[in-house]
């Protein structure tokens, strides 16, 4: 008997059937075409992103590379997801990318060396960061910074220098963590991972052990940092131009020529500084003063327009983006400064209505890898499969 005509199986049309057969090759199209792997580094294992293609790849070319710097209290892999850039756009440019995490300070939180106030804090007279919210803050008493910590709750473990240590020793996950009764001794102390001011040493070894793997192009090596991590960048700006082409900083303020650190950079070199002009945390008169301090090492011929010492909107900007997700419309303000030396630039993305820790629109992504893909910086003369692009 046959079944009546509501009940007989349904015969997809072609079209339907062809386009089920694809779903498979669909779905892995989708996928992150970008390979995840690690690489030592003295301080354990650091997190790598490559294109996918990377073997066929570096048999005839080099490749650039980006360090990410997060920012004080986060981590590589929160920066990656708040301003990295897209799995797509790393495969596609065959862009090598490393993300160390800094060490942890008194408080446990992560932080990079930079200079002056710009560290983690790794005794009782250091000045530290204390967490408000979404933003960070300077505090130079360290009770309050433990009070901040604890929610209130004064712990008073022995935070002595001497109990820093240079380099990690434990596993993050036996890491010890504040007494619960907020006792002082030893196990009330954060384990800190080091104090020592050796991170610019260090991210050059980093850099150097991703080379010996990997075909580097050493004309396109950049730092890329938030806040500490921008900070940290221009530290390397001001002692690693030798190495590092250009740097990206997002709210960070480099070393004063006449700081203890000092800056004085090898050779001039790239620079896009990023600040919102609502950023109460590291205030937009930052990006000020990093900019006017890089047309002078750059040799630039004029500074920036005049519209960028202007918290508000101007008529003067170059371009006008939309890279905030939080702000209707074209707010970010593009200068520039004009005639700076041969393979160098400063140029300022200013942010209306942003504040220290914005939520950034894809545009923005495609825009920074368009940045790092300019450049012209010089190669290594003395590498003769440097090519410049």
């Amino acid at each position: 008997m046959r079944p009546a005509p509501s009940q007989r199986p349904r015969r997809l049309p072609k079209s339907s059937e062809l386009l089920l057969s694809l779903l498979p090759t669909l779905a892995l199209s989708t996928q992150k075409m970008v390979r995840d792997t690690t690489i030592a580094s003295g301080r354990g294992p650091v997190a790598v992103h490559l294109p996918d293609g990377i073997d066929d790849v570096q048999k005839f070319a080099r490749l650039p590379l980006v360090v990410y710097l997060h920012g004080y209290g986060g981590t590589a892999d929160g920066f990656d997801q708040q301003f990295g850039l897209h799995a797509g756009h790393i495969d596609k440019n065959n862009m090598i990318v490393l993300m160390p995490d800094g060490r942890r300070d008194e408080l446990g939180r992560r932080y990079w060396s930079a200079w002056g106030d710009w560290v983690g804090g790794c005794d009782a007279e250091s000045t530290s960061y204390a967490s408000y919210g979404d933003g960070w803050s300077y505090s130079d008493s360290s009770e309050q910074l433990r009070r901040d910590a604890t929610d209130g709750k004064s712990i008073a473990p022995p935070w002595a220098p001497e109990n820093c240590r240079r380099e990690e020793t434990q596993p993050p996950s036996e890491l010890p963590t504040p007494s619960s009764s907020g006792g002082a001794g030893p196990e009330a102390v954060w384990a800190r991972t080091g104090c020592a001011d050796d991170d610019a040493a260090y991210l050059r070894e980093l850099v150097a052990a991703a080379a010996n793997l990997w075909r580097v192009d050493f004309g396109r090596i950049y730092a890329y940092g938030h806040s500490n991590g921008a900070a940290m960048a221009y530290r390397l700006a001001c002692e690693a131009s030798d190495l590092f082409a250009g740097v990206i900083a997002f709210a960070g303020v480099p070393p004063p020529a006449d700081s203890a650190v000092g800056c004085a950079p090898s050779r001039p070199l790239r620079v896009l500084h990023i600040h919102a002009t609502q950023d109460f945390t590291v205030p937009y008169a930052g990006a000020l003063e990093a900019t006017a301090a890089f047309t002078d090492y750059n040799g630039c011929r004029s500074p920036l327009p005049p519209g960028a010492a202007v918290a508000g909107a101007t008529a003067g900007a170059e371009r006008s983006l939309d890279l905030s997700e939080r702000v209707i419309g074209k707010e970010t303000e593009v200068f520039a400064a004009a005639g700076c030396a041969t393979g160098s630039e400063v140029t300022l993305w200013k942010l209306l209505c942003e504040n220290h820790n914005p939520r950034m629109t894809a545009r923005y992504r495609t825009l920074v890898m368009e940045w790092l893909l300019q450049s012209d910086h010089h190669c290594d003369p003395l590498d003769a499969g440097c090519r410049v692009r």
